[in-house]
């Protein structure tokens, strides 16, 4: 019971997540004010820049532990908070950070490492933010 609702939980977050990614296009072309783009812009770098780590990292070391990316994502889910950019955001970002964290607990469940979204899609929708941004 407990590994469906760890499951669903998953599940939820991921949604959340790529709901985010979607809508906050629309927030980001509605800011008027410079520091609020600035800031927005920091947030979204981070989430690229913890992605883009997280992809090399798992080049060279696989899916063993790692501080570094975790601390990474926690970052980016901090510059998330600060520029007041998604509800369910922050949470998605610790969850990632949990992974690296303790990934032995995600991967012995496939069904959830199945559920994650792509490093790609996060990357290819910021992308897409950060020039919405300029």
């Amino acid at each position: 019971m407990s590994t469906m609702l760890d499951t669903i939980g998953k599940i939820t977050l991921v949604l959340d997540f790529i709901e985010w990614l979607k809508r906050v296009a629309q927030w980001v072309i509605g800011l008027e004010s410079s520091p609020k783009k600035q800031k927005a812009a920091k947030a979204i770098r981070a989430i690229l820049e913890a992605s883009s780590a997280t992809r090399a990292f798992i080049g060279n070391a696989g899916y063993i532990r790692s501080p570094e990316i975790e601390k990474k994502w926690l970052d980016a889910m901090e510059l998330v908070v600060e520029a007041d950019i998604g509800e369910a955001l922050p949470k998605y970002l610790i969850y990632k950070a949990k992974f690296w964290g303790q990934p032995e607990e995600w991967i012995y469940n496939p069904a959830s490492l199945e559920l994650v979204p792509k490093l790609a899609e996060i990357e290819e929708r910021c992308d897409a933010l950060l020039r919405l941004l300029k």
